[in-house]
């Protein structure tokens, strides 16, 4: 399997076309991507599957890295991503 790495690559434009549950030693999701002829997987994270949750499968879409926020009431830290649909070639 070929995971993004998203400190590497700061935006993906692909064609969104899956979902695997429980993958790995701590049973995390990954969505499936595929760019031209490689597929992509990307490690599930509350902000992505946020984003991703309502997506139909077969959609084609650029995902932006933000970098790590912090959230003003909590303090948490948390990866920002934000998606543009596209329309197909």
């Amino acid at each position: 399997m070929k995971f993004w790495d998203w400190e590497k690559h700061k935006e993906l434009t692909a064609l969104f076309v899956g979902q695997l549950t429980s993958v790995g030693k701590f049973k995390k999701n990954v969505f499936v991507f595929r760019a031209e002829k490689d597929t992509i997987y990307v490690w599930s994270s509350v902000q992505l599957n946020n984003l991703l949750v309502k997506v139909p499968f077969k959609t084609l879409m650029k995902i932006k890295y933000l970098g790590w926020e912090t959230m003003p009431e909590s303090g948490r830290k948390f990866r920002n991503y934000e998606i543009e649909f596209l329309e197909p070639k």
